[in-house]
C-alpha cells in the first residue's frame, strides 16, 4: 500500500507543471472576478460637485439659452460595464420608447440629444413656477447622458435634463413670450436610469 501512494504522488507531481498551475490560479481568479461582479453589479452614487453633465461640450448658443434655468443634480448609478456598451444601451433605450428625437451629439463618453414632448408630458417632467400663467401646449426636453470610468470595471452614469416650454400665456398684458426653459423635476432622468438598471441587473 506504501508503494502504491509513493507511485500516486510522484505522477501527481509530474504531471502538475507550472504552466498547468498558472492556468488553474487564472480560471480561479476569472471566477472570483464575476463572483464580485454579479454580487453587486449596480450601484447608486452621488454626483460631485464638478460632475456637470455636458459641461464645455455643448454650444455657446444652448448654454446660453438655459443660463437661467436653476441647475439640478443629475442622476447617477454606477454599473458593472463597460461605459461604451452603457451608452450604446441608453441609445437603444430612447428608440425603445418611441421619443421622437430632433437633435443630437455624441461622443465616446457623452450623448446630448433633444426631444419633443407633449403639454402633460412637460408637467409631469418639470417644476414651472407658481408665477407663471401660462397654459401649456408643448415642450423639448435636452438631455444629456455622460459616462465616466472608473476603478474595477465599474462605469459612472449622469444623466440630466433641461426643458423648454411653450404654451399660451393668461396674462394678455404681459411682455410676449415663444417659450419658457424648466428646470427637471427629476422624473425622466430616474425613467432613463430605472430603465438602465433594470437592463444590467438582469445581465448579471
Amino acid at each position: 500500500m506504501l508503494a502504491v501512494r509513493k507511485l500516486f504522488a510522484f505522477l501527481l507531481v509530474a504531471t502538475w507543471s507550472p504552466g498547468t498551475l498558472a492556468s488553474v490560479s487564472a480560471v480561479s481568479g476569472l471566477r472570483s472576478q464575476g463572483a464580485g461582479a454579479a454580487a453587486n453589479p449596480i450601484r447608486s452614487c452621488t454626483p460631485r460637485s464638478d460632475e456637470v453633465p455636458g459641461k464645455n461640450k455643448t454650444s455657446t448658443s444652448r448654454n446660453k439659452k438655459h443660463s437661467e434655468i436653476p441647475a439640478t443634480k443629475p442622476a447617477c448609478i454606477e454599473i458593472h460595464q463597460p461605459a461604451l456598451l452603457v451608452q450604446e444601451f441608453s441609445q437603444r433605450i430612447v428608440g425603445d420608447l418611441q421619443w421622437k428625437v430632433v437633435d443630437e451629439q455624441a461622443t465616446e463618453d457623452f450623448w446630448n440629444f433633444s426631444i419633443a414632448i407633449s403639454a402633460d408630458e412637460l408637467v409631469a417632467y418639470t417644476k414651472p413656477s407658481k408665477e407663471l400663467r401660462v397654459s401649456w401646449t408643448a415642450g423639448k426636453a435636452s438631455v444629456n447622458v455622460e459616462t465616466v470610468d472608473l476603478s474595477g470595471g465599474y462605469t459612472r452614469v449622469l444623466i440630466s435634463a433641461k426643458f423648454d416650454a411653450y404654451g399660451n400665456q393668461e396674462d394678455s398684458l404681459a411682455p410676449q413670450r415663444k417659450s419658457w426653459p424648466l428646470p427637471s423635476n427629476g422624473a425622466l432622468e430616474a425613467k432613463l436610469v430605472g430603465a438602465i438598471s433594470e437592463h444590467f441587473k438582469s445581465v448579471h
